[in-house]
């Protein structure tokens, strides 16, 4: 030949000429040959350079015909390896180029990364390969952090002017964080400033699943996600919410939650309660979740078992309890059943298992909700929904300066008829205490029974009355049944 030569892989057939002429080609240096009827193919070779499009530096290498018949090159990369991509990364091992294109076998190392693959395809703009092992060591320092991972028969797509390096699991998921139960399925991308993954994460504790995670030493984070919190040692959940910006810090247990939009819900299926108190911090080492407040200062509670009919109330606060499933709400000013209006003590209310609510003490009621005629104190309420509960307590009745109170003992809030749309009413019974004086008004004493109905302004008496009087000849006990209004009295 007389100056160089040149050997060019850009057919179609060659891994889909990604191999331009301009770029990638062997250079052959000038050669003579002798006796050419003579020459066998195994025989020829060619003293030459590879030019790879920057996928290494140039390789000296002597070039000859290859098993598939193509011209070109095996070699192993020098002692300390080759520079891949501009120097992006490294490559120890055995390189090949032939019909199949630019391969290798051996291992990869970028930004902490190693892959061990032997079939990898070495392109202009792109590494594509799998690997039965891809390993990334913990690194922590002020420039950024990346976790411990290890995966098993991954898929490698490496884009080195993009910065990114996409794994993605073939079949058993990453172990993240040097641990056997902290994994994550489908994607990890390593890229210069750190770890990013897409898919689901998961570990003894919950499973948060994102399109985008970014990993620190010992931290995972997403912006958007959908998270769930499992229940210790049971097959159901504790909590589930999505769309929120969740973070993990595994070495300090921490769990910070955040809504992303005013509509999202927190379920916690465990109580059948779902909250639009969508702001939380998990402590994992604890177990417990104490949720904050919304902006307005205050959050919806809405049990979701069909037995109690969309139970709904507002609270302030909240604090869930994973050992015990017990569900701690304050600053609960009021709730709505039947037709009433119940107070909580101190605003306190305790949601346990499937909803069911904590018996309350030394609660209201007001009743009923449109008028609120009558209010019951130091009251033990059982809510059961929102159109039943029971209840017994101690209703005011006042005269002047005579301070005086009624127990009564069954108090029932619960429909007047069949059908969802039917109304509500409370009503209650109980009766003056034997040897306690009771007046139903300044001057006439009562005894007997008494009966409450929320939509009547008056309580019911059924018993009998003295009337206490300096000129009444008498003031025998007489029979007395109907309503009675303590400031117009009329018998």
């Amino acid at each position: 030949s007389k100056g160089n030569s040149y050997v060019y892989y850009d057919q179609k057939n060659i891994q889909e000429g990604t191999y331009q002429r301009d770029s990638f080609y062997v250079s052959l240096d000038e050669f003579h040959l002798n006796a050419m009827d003579e020459i066998k193919k195994e025989k020829l070779a060619f003293k030459g350079q590879v030019v790879s499009a920057g996928i290494f530096p140039e390789i000296k290498e002597t070039i000859k015909i290859q098993p598939d018949g193509s011209l070109g090159m095996t070699t192993d990369s020098p002692e300390d390896g080759f520079y891949t991509y501009g120097g992006k990364g490294k490559f120890d091992g055995k390189v090949s180029l032939d019909n199949n294109g630019f391969t290798a076998n051996g291992s990869v190392r970028y930004q902490g990364a190693t892959i061990q693959s032997d079939d990898i395809v070495l392109k202009p703009k792109q590494l594509l390969s799998t690997a039965q092992v891809f390993e990334l060591e913990e690194e922590k320092n002020s420039e950024r952090e990346l976790p411990e991972v290890l995966g098993q028969k991954v898929k490698i797509d490496w884009q080195p002017y993009k910065d990114s390096m996409y794994i993605t699991a073939a079949d058993a998921p990453f172990k993240i964080f040097g641990s056997h139960n902290t994994t994550l399925r489908d994607q990890l991308i390593l890229t210069p400033d750190g770890l990013k993954g897409r898919g689901i994460f998961d570990w003894e504790k919950g499973q948060i699943d994102s399109k985008l995670f970014s990993f620190g030493a010992k931290t995972v984070s997403a912006d958007s996600s959908n998270l769930i919190i499992k229940a210790p040692g049971m097959d159901h959940l504790a909590l589930n919410t999505k769309n929120v910006f969740t973070k993990i810090d595994f070495e300090n247990a921490i769990g910070t939650v955040r809504a992303n939009a005013d509509s999202v819900y927190t379920e916690l299926p465990y109580n059948t309660y779902i909250t639009s108190l969508n702001e939380f911090d998990w402590d994992m080492n604890r177990e417990t979740i104490t949720f904050k407040a919304d902006e307005d200062g205050r959050g919806s509670f809405k049990s979701t078992n069909k037995e109690q009919d969309g139970l709904t109330f507002w609270g302030k606060e909240a604090f869930y309890n994973l050992k015990t499933y017990e569900l701690r709400l304050g600053g609960v000013s009021r709730i709505e059943t039947a037709d009433a209006y119940i107070v909580p003590d101190s605003g306190q209310v305790e949601i346990q298992k499937l909803g069911a609510m904590k018996t309350l003490t030394n609660a209201s009621i007001i009743a009923n909700t449109e008028n609120e005629y009558h209010i019951i104190r130091r009251a033990t309420v059982n809510i059961m929904g929102r159109r039943n509960y029971k209840a017994s307590g101690f209703y005011e009745y006042n005269l002047g300066d005579k301070k005086q109170e009624l127990e009564l003992t069954e108090i029932l809030g619960q429909p007047t008829g069949k059908g969802k749309k039917s109304p509500c009413l409370t009503t209650a019974v109980g009766k003056t205490i034997q040897g306690q004086p009771f007046y139903i008004d300044n001057k006439t004493k009562f005894k007997g029974d008494i009966a409450l109905n929320a939509n009547e302004d008056n309580l019911k008496f059924n018993g009998f009355a003295r009337l206490e009087a300096e000129k009444l000849p008498a003031t025998d006990w007489f029979s007395l049944a109907g309503p009675g209004d303590k400031l117009d009295l009329k018998l």
